[in-house]
C-alpha cells in the first residue's frame, strides 16, 4: 500500500510534515469478496507511508479510495466581500434615513 501511494505521487502534495493543517487524506482499502460497505482498511496516508499502520496485501479487484479533504482558509477575497457587503448596508441605511426625512 505505501508503494501504491508512493508511486502516485499525490500525497506528497497535502501530507508533509509543514502542509499537515492544511489537507487531510484518508486512504480507504475495500476488498469486494469479504465486505462490500465496511473497508478493510481506513487511515491517514501519513501513518502508512511512516509505517505505523499495517495495511493488507493488495488483491487483484480491491478497491483503494483515497480522499483528500482541504479545509478552507480565510482569504482577502473573503475579507472583501465582508467590507462590501457592510459598504452596502450602510449606504442603503442612509438612502432608506433620507428618503424617511
Amino acid at each position: 500500500m505505501a508503494r501504491l501511494l508512493t508511486m502516485t505521487g499525490g500525497i506528497a502534495r497535502g501530507e508533509r510534515e509543514e502542509d499537515q493543517k492544511r489537507a487531510r487524506i484518508t486512504v480507504r482499502h475495500y476488498r469486494p469478496e469479504e465486505s462490500r460497505q465496511e473497508p478493510l482498511l481506513e487511515a491517514r496516508a501519513q501513518e502508512i507511508l511512516k509505517g505505523n499502520v499495517k495495511a493488507p496485501r493488495l488483491r487483484e479487484d480491491d478497491i483503494v479510495v483515497v480522499e483528500t479533504v482541504q479545509p478552507d482558509q480565510f482569504t482577502w477575497r473573503d475579507a472583501l466581500s465582508i467590507v462590501t457587503t457592510g459598504a452596502s448596508l450602510v449606504l442603503l441605511g442612509l438612502r432608506i434615513f433620507r428618503f424617511s426625512n
